[in-house]
């Protein structure tokens, strides 16, 4: 098991309680937390995973979270203040109980605008007894996430089909920018289970998928027509988005390319969303793979023109692990990868930025999370924490980071703040 000690990060090194106040006593974690406890969002004896985290101007901390019973599912939303102390009772997002969808690669995505307008991207499933897939829908509040409005559908067409993978940002101007995987337009074939997939353990392939993006210019309450950005993307790994504060926004995917070479592609947006570029391989990982691995990119801009991914491969081309590549002309180009973490597993990472330096969060062995300058990625990482699947924020200083633990049979959903 790797050990800890990296200079630079010291904003993620020292984890606290987050105080569960008078609404709810703390429940400290029952793992040996390297730097603290932690304490359980999700409400006890239920299977919660998925979670998302955003924070406003204020410092209030919204995390969003899906709880599982069987075939169903809800979106809730926990609030806490600035000071990390739980404000309000739980809010549940969708309006019919159990109709939510999401799993371990396709949590639900949340951010916040103007006014105290929080957004919150989730699938919907339909209501047919034998249809398949599912809707991918806004839901807005008005009062700071104390309460949602009815979810507006974003994908335009009609029949049924899978609109996941999904990813949200909203610029300083308050427009909404949407992108997902898109199988309105795929014809599904009996296939087979490829070997590599059992034996890799990635998901069992399927055919490929194509990235859809759309924009609202109004808050939430409608969005535009959508528009395919790319064909030919893996069907599991998690688009991303950013709206850069110089007005770029990007989105990125998981190419599949000729021979079934699965790289990270990147599009760019100069005239505020409204158009996209065609997308730009990131880096020639060597990667074949007859499966898809779950395992999407993440996207952070330090200055003006300028883009960082950080992603997951297991290519050829080098080590396995997590490699960060940066654009120094607003996506178009890329220079050469840097290896991050050769003990990186195969899962959808996320960038901080930490007083102006990118910091990488990430899923490691043993289910533990690590953390890893970007700038200087030298010597250990730092241990974070047991668990899988962070989401995290920087807000008032602090690192604040959600995680998934396992419990017996069952996933809590777990806080820290730094």
């Amino acid at each position: 098991m790797r050990r800890f000690l990296l200079l630079g990060l010291a904003a993620i090194t020292s984890f606290v309680v987050i105080s569960g106040g008078c609404k709810r006593a703390a429940v400290e974690s029952p793992k040996n937390d390297r730097q603290s406890p932690a304490i359980r969002v999700s409400r006890e004896g239920t299977d919660a995973a998925e979670p998302a985290i955003v924070a406003d101007g204020a410092g209030n901390i919204a995390v969003a979270y899906v709880e599982h019973s069987g075939d169903l599912a809800d979106l809730y939303v926990q609030k806490y203040d600035a000071n990390g102390k739980i404000s309000s009772d739980r809010v549940r997002v969708n309006p019919v109980a159990g109709e939510v969808r999401a799993w371990k690669g396709d949590p639900p995505t949340i951010a916040v605008g103007k006014d105290e307008r929080v957004y919150v991207g989730w699938t919907r499933a339909y209501t047919a007894a034998n249809a398949k897939g599912s809707d991918l829908v806004l839901s807005v509040s008005s009062n700071g996430g104390l309460s949602f409005g009815a979810p507006v559908k974003i994908n335009d067409d009609e029949k049924p089909a899978s609109h996941g993978m999904h990813s949200l940002a909203v610029d300083d101007k308050g427009h909404i920018f949407a992108a997902w995987l898109d199988e309105r337009d795929i014809k599904f074939e009996d296939h087979e289970t490829k070997a590599a997939a059992a034996m890799m353990h990635y998901e069992e392939i399927e055919p490929n998928s194509e990235v859809f993006y759309s924009f609202s210019d109004d808050g939430g309450e409608t969005f535009a027509a959508n528009k395919k950005i790319a064909s030919e993307s893996c069907p599991c790994c998690k688009t991303a988005l950013l709206a850069a504060s110089d007005g770029m926004v990007y989105i990125s995917w998981r190419q599949v390319l000729k021979d079934d070479y699965r790289h990270i592609a990147v599009a760019h947006s100069n005239d505020g969303g409204k158009t996209f570029s065609e997308g730009t391989v990131v880096s020639d990982d060597k990667w074949q793979l007859f499966a898809c691995p779950v395992a999407g990119a993440a996207l952070a801009s330090s200055a003006p023109q300028t883009l960082d991914v950080l992603w997951y491969t297991a290519g050829t081309a080098g080590p396995e692990g997590l490699y960060q590549a940066r654009s120094a002309d607003g996506g178009k180009s890329f220079g050469a990868r840097t290896l991050i973490d050769d003990k990186a597993s195969a899962s959808t990472p996320v960038i901080l930025m930490i007083r102006g330096k990118a910091t990488a969060l990430f899923t490691g062995a043993d289910d533990q999370v690590f953390s890893r300058s970007l700038d200087e990625p030298t010597g250990n990482p730092l241990v974070v924490t047991d668990g899988t699947a962070p989401a995290a924020i920087i807000s008032s200083g602090r690192t604040i980071v959600a995680i998934v633990r396992k419990a017996t049979a069952k996933s809590e959903v777990w806080l820290l703040a730094g």
